[in-house]
């Protein structure tokens, strides 16, 4: 049974432009605009993401056990 990761892109303090690319162990798997969110499902172990609008990058390493769930709010910040 995979883990599951829930993200979303809905803080109040979000810019509300550019995309956010959401990159799983080297393969992109989800874009984010601002009011959308996305479910992924994650085999349990080691996994590194990143999150990049195109303009700057930020990186998680991440260890997933089978069958939790994880969740996490993305944005694009002025700080």
């Amino acid at each position: 049974m995979p883990a599951r990761l829930h993200l979303e892109r809905t803080a109040s303090r979000d810019v509300r432009c550019r995309f956010i690319l959401v990159i799983v162990d080297g393969r992109q798997v989800a874009s984010l605009n601002f009011g959308s969110q996305v479910d992924l499902d994650l085999a349990p172990g080691h996994h590194h993401i990143v999150f990049d609008n195109t303009w700057a990058k930020k990186e998680v390493d991440l260890e997933v056990a089978e069958g939790e769930v994880y969740a996490a709010q993305v944005g694009n910040t002025t700080t």
